[in-house]
């Protein structure tokens, strides 16, 4: 769900550039060289902070994640401040990928390659799912919108995740009955 809520709009990000924010062929191409620059940082900084505590970090660049999507839906058409926010986006959301791989391998220590397998599964279907996701909200409500759609999914992702870090506390402390299960 992370990833689906990462490409619903990132897979329309030249075009949300260009019809919102009115950025011109050039612009857009600087703008998806910061981006990607900005994503190089954000991965470095998600690498070093999951090392500390995995779940803080996941749930703070998921925290970060939604009020950029927020900002960027209420300021894209200020083309100074999208600059800005198009390189807090790219910081963001270069992390999600490192985080969702840690996080599907941690659900499985003991079979890291089934594991690695299902990310790289799962990675494609949040790709694809993203994708369609993002574009069915152009086609019913336009790309202005599009941000909101990450927002929607994200929340969707964010609401799994506590359930799970739920689940994985209560395991923890009734290991016996975890086991029976």
């Amino acid at each position: 769900m992370l990833t689906a809520a990462v490409f619903s709009t990132y897979a329309y990000m030249a075009e949300y550039l260009k019809v919102v924010t009115e950025m011109d062929v050039r612009s857009i191409s600087l703008m998806l060289f910061l981006f990607g620059t900005a994503g190089f940082f954000g991965t470095l900084a998600a690498g070093w902070l999951m090392g500390v505590h995995l779940s803080a970090t996941a749930s703070g660049f998921m925290a970060l994640f939604a009020p950029t999507l927020l900002l960027i839906f209420l300021f894209g058409q200020s083309y100074p401040v999208a600059v800005v926010l198009v390189v807090l986006w790219g910081f963001v959301h270069a992390a999600v990928i490192p985080l969702c791989q840690a996080l599907v391998l941690r659900a499985a220590p003991e079979a890291p390659e089934f594991s690695n397998s299902l990310f790289n599964s799962f990675g494609n279907l949040g790709l694809t799912g993203g994708t369609m996701i993002g574009g069915l909200f152009i086609a019913f409500f336009g790309i202005r919108v599009l941000p909101l759609a990450s927002i929607a999914v994200l929340a969707v992702a964010a609401l799994i995740f506590l359930l799970e870090r739920r689940l994985y506390a209560r395991r923890s402390r009734h290991p016996v009955d975890a086991a029976a299960q």
